[in-house]
């Protein structure tokens, strides 16, 4: 009986889980702006093409910068858990196809 090899399930498993790791960063990174951008819009200075916003242009302004923000933010984690449940579903196989090239290695 000829045993399969398991290493690309490894492998994809591993860099699948520092994929989740980097888009955890990145999805904690654009959360944190746009949640900072929506609390405090009020005190917000933004510089649009030279010309200072002021008043409830800046507030305007602050919120759908927040909102693009939380909404990137939002995507990198959905991301991350995408290939936090790939990387498990990966290293699991891995594990299945060890026990089994065992078991035949032992017969």
């Amino acid at each position: 009986m000829q045993q399969k090899k398991a290493n690309g399930k490894l492998i994809g498993g591993v860099l699948s889980a520092a994929g989740a790791g980097f888009n955890l960063l990145l999805g904690i990174i654009f959360s944190i702006l746009g949640i900072s951008f929506k609390v405090a819009k009020e005190s917000a200075d933004i510089t649009v093409n030279g010309q200072q916003l002021t008043g409830q242009a800046a507030v305007e302004a602050a919120e759908k910068l927040g909102s693009i923000f939380l909404g990137v933010g939002v995507v990198f984690l959905v991301i991350m858990v995408i290939l936090v449940i790939l990387s498990i579903f990966l290293l699991m196989a891995y594990k299945k196809q060890n026990k089994e090239d065992a078991m035949a290695y032992q017969q």
